[in-house]
């Protein structure tokens, strides 16, 4: 004779009584995590500024944005409407942005993450407008985890990172702002 465990034959049991009443016991329903979008703006291209330099933006809620950059001076904003956000960065020059739909949306680790790095010393190549970005970026969503982190041989710019990497990454296509 087959030994079962008490837990196998409690579980087992517990199956059993359910199909026999119909079917009628259920499990709670789970509450679906809230969905989330991130997006990357671009300052446009100038000789003065032949690298690209980039901005990041997260929803915290429906139609609520917090967003910024990381550069010799960091700065961002925080609960604006999607439209209030663009044209903010409108206003401050920027002339493009791509967005991503994320599954699910962690704005507090986003917002710990920027302000952890704001007060972080800028450096060229490490610690930069695009770095920080994605650092934001992947505590946001688990799925931008993925986004590779810039390397000499992989788009290291902000310029060539938006427009050849982040498409390859499920961000649409480049929204002019001009």
């Amino acid at each position: 004779m087959t030994r079962i465990s008490r837990s196998r034959r409690a579980a087992v049991a517990a199956t059993l009584g359910a199909a026999l009443a119909g079917g009628l016991v259920q499990a709670p329903a789970a509450e679906a995590a809230p969905t989330g979008n991130v997006c990357m703006f671009k300052y446009p291209y100038r000789v003065d500024a032949a690298a690209g330099h980039v901005a990041w933006a997260f929803q915290t809620a429906p139609n609520r944005w917090t967003f910024g950059s990381y550069s010799t001076k960091p700065w961002s904003k925080s609960s604006w409407t999607g439209r209030e956000m663009v044209n903010n960065f409108k206003a401050r020059g920027y002339d493009g942005y791509r967005c991503k739909k994320t599954h699910q949306r962690l704005s507090s680790n986003a917002t710990a993450t920027w302000k952890k790095l704001r007060g972080t010393e800028y450096r060229l190549w490490t610690n930069n407008c695009l770095t920080v970005s994605l650092a934001v970026f992947r505590s946001y969503s688990r799925e931008l985890r993925s986004l590779p982190t810039p390397t000499a041989g992989n788009n290291k710019l902000p310029r060539t990172y938006y427009d050849k990497t982040l498409p390859k990454y499920g961000f649409g296509a480049n929204a002019r702002l001009n």
